[in-house]
């Protein structure tokens, strides 16, 4: 029996960026970036990916424990490692014997040659960003999704991913396309009514992204900034957006059953 046909799928790992400075938190789940029809290039586009992460994200930064939430090593057993590699680990403080891992990472990270970097992130398994997997093959739309925005009687905000679906698309450039002429009008209609309903000490920065990352962004980059920094009422700057910088639809890739 011929083994059925298969493609690959590049997920990202459910991860939430918090506070400043940046740390990050793995929640359950993933999220679909994109699928391809052989394992090679989706390989190489995951692997792009997630060197895009590590340049940004320090992985020792906000845990309890490390270096147990990073590696399956014993401390003693990932320093050996490092100083096997020629990386300097963290020496033990002496008053406490404990190592600053994070606080490690943070001053030599910079200073690391792209080889270093790669050696420094090869045991810590358990951070990891991205992931393929081979799934059988079926036909994949692109829907063209609604954001929910909702209203706190201040700023509007956003759900942290998804939103209503609107129409699938079989081409990717149609679904982008529709995408783009949606949010055209959708940003003249929802800055009328900002104005409008919104918090008046804003002006035109009535939304609130929270943890909506931006279509085409990953949460692992620095978050954005509103181009125009409204005070509010107090004279303090605001960190909500106006209507033109925020999405109010977007295009996911789905997968779609029962479509020969």
């Amino acid at each position: 029996m011929a083994k059925p046909a298969t493609h690959f799928v590049v997920e990202r790992f459910n991860w939430r960026r918090t506070g400043h400075p940046p740390t990050f938190h793995r929640l359950p789940g993933f999220t679909r970036i994109q699928s391809f029809n052989t394992a090679d290039e989706a390989e190489a586009f995951c692997l792009a990916e997630e060197r895009k992460a590590r340049a940004v994200v320090n992985p020792f930064a906000g845990t309890l424990a490390p270096p147990t939430d990073q590696t399956e090593l014993p401390e003693y057993a990932l320093t050996d490692w490092y100083m096997d590699h020629d990386i300097d680990p963290p020496k033990p403080d002496k008053k406490t014997g404990l190592r600053d891992w994070a606080k490690w990472w943070e001053k030599n990270a910079p200073t690391w040659t792209p080889e270093q970097s790669e050696r420094a992130w090869e045991p810590l398994h358990r951070v990891r960003f991205y992931r393929v997997t081979e799934r059988p093959k079926v036909p994949v739309g692109y829907a063209l999704v609604r954001v929910n925005w909702g209203y706190n009687d201040e700023w509007y905000y956003p759900g942290p991913e998804g939103g209503t679906v609107f129409t699938v698309y079989r081409n990717r450039e149609k679904a982008l396309k529709e995408c783009k002429d949606h949010n055209e009008i959708a940003t003249d209609v929802w800055d009328e009514n900002a104005h409008e309903y919104g918090y008046e000490p804003a002006g035109a920065n009535q939304f609130e992204l929270n943890d909506r990352v931006l279509p085409g962004r990953s949460p692992f980059e620095p978050p954005p900034t509103p181009e125009r920094t409204e005070p509010d009422e107090d004279g303090d700057p605001l960190d909500t957006f106006a209507a033109h910088e925020v999405p109010f639809w977007e295009v996911i890739e789905i997968e779609l059953e029962g479509i020969g």
